[in-house]
Parts: structure tokens; sequence; C-alpha cells
């Protein structure tokens, strides 16, 4: 992990990229290996790696109680891809806790402006439009 962090540092992104993920197969559990290895992915620039980035940062975001870098990261790899909907709400979902609520509903906004099939997807947008709302109440 140290290694790992040195070559990141050092902008050795693919290095880096090594060197975390033989520290994930130390100890799978640790969930700042999946965000170290997941911002190795996403400053390789390369689309595919980016795309495999999202799912480490999905990752710490559930083990984590303050996500907040990783929500961060998860909107610029979004972003980086070209999904500006998912970029919008995990940016939303970073305000929100923050307690920064003009930007949580300019990202809300921003991602209620997109075509919506998805129910899953609705139904996040729904719950965090409440949670802006409930905050608005305090």
């Amino acid at each position: 992990e140290l290694k790992g962090q040195m070559q990141f540092e050092s902008a050795d992104f693919v290095g880096a990229t090594n060197s975390f993920l033989k520290a994930l197969e130390l100890n799978k559990n640790e969930k700042y290996f999946h965000y170290s290895l997941g911002k190795s992915l996403y400053h390789s620039n390369n689309k595919k790696k980016v795309l495999e980035s999202i799912e480490y940062f999905e990752y710490y975001k559930k083990m984590s109680d303050f996500p907040v870098d990783a929500l961060h990261y998860l909107a610029l790899s979004h972003a980086k891809v070209g999904n500006f909907l998912f970029s919008s709400i995990s940016l939303t979902e970073k305000f929100l806790l923050l307690n920064d609520l003009k930007n949580a509903k300019l990202h809300l906004k921003n991602a209620k402006r997109f075509e919506i099939d998805d129910k899953v997807t609705r139904s996040l947008i729904d719950d965090l439009d409440f949670l802006i709302k409930q905050k608005e109440k305090l």
C-alpha cells in the first residue's frame, strides 16, 4: 500500500494500480485500498480503467461512513466517460453529506434534466429530493 501511495504521488499510475491490486489481494476488506486503486485507475486516462474505477469507488462509498472523497471521484469518473446523470447524482450525494444544500439542489436539478427510464435511478433521485427537503426543514 505504501509503495502504491508513493507511486501514485509520483504520477506512476500504472505502478500504483499494480501495487494497490497486490494490497487488495492481501486484504480484500480494506476499504481504503479500494479507494486508492480507484484513484489510480481514474488517473490512468484510459476509458476502460476509468469505468473500472467506478466499481472501486462504489465499494468504498458503501463501506465508509463519510465517503465525500469517493463521491467526488465517482462524479469525476462518470463525467469522464460521459455519464453526466450519475455524475450529477454523485455530486448531489456529496453535497448532502457536507450539508451544502445549495449545491446539492443545483446538482439534483441537473440530474432531473435527463430522461430517466430506470426505476431504480428514478427512485434514487426521488430519495435525494426528499432528503434535501427534510434537511431544509431543520
